[in-house]
């Protein structure tokens, strides 16, 4: 019969399903995830919970894909990843440029604070997310250390602008 040729495909695509599925809820639930990993989590969970909705927050834009902020972070970004930020049709040229523009405030050497400011405000960013991986985390004389963060890990920092704005005045 016609249901019987299909029955062996459907059940295959079934078995296929549920192994994929088994996989990824082990990867996510069972298996602990990188120090890193818990820490950028914690990181947007805070960000989440202790920012304004209107926030704007910033992570280096030079990531392929910056997973947890568009899982826990749950507030807008001026650039999101190489991987998503033409999810919505955008074209490619601006968003690399976009990009480009962006990545001077995560790049050593640092930028100073008056310019990480000026170009925050330019995309009315009004948070930063620095993480041990970036460029700029290096710089210990760079703006991810000279301000005081809002919330940091041993891994993660968030930073005002608005602080870095006052650091830059004085």
């Amino acid at each position: 019969t016609q249901a019987g040729r299909w029955r062996p495909w459907l059940v295959l695509t079934a078995a296929l399903g549920l192994a994929a599925t088994t996989i990824e809820a082990v990867q996510l639930r069972i298996v602990p995830a990188s120090r890193q990993d818990a820490d950028l989590r914690r990181t947007y969970e805070w960000v989440a919970a202790h920012t304004p909705p209107d926030a704007i927050v910033q992570h280096d834009p030079s990531a392929l894909l910056e997973g947890l902020h568009a899982l826990y972070g749950n507030r807008q970004v001026a650039y999101s990843d190489r991987l998503y930020a033409a999810l919505y049709g955008i074209a490619t040229e601006t968003v690399l440029a976009l990009r480009d523009e962006l990545k001077p405030l995560f790049a050593l050497p640092a930028p100073p604070p008056a310019d990480v400011v000026a170009l925050a405000r330019r995309f009315g960013i009004t948070h930063l997310v620095a993480k041990a991986k970036d460029p700029v985390w290096q710089d210990r004389g760079g703006w991810v250390w000279i301000t005081q963060p809002l919330y940091a890990t041993r891994s993660t920092r968030v930073v005002a602008v608005a602080d870095l704005e006052r650091l830059s005045h004085q």
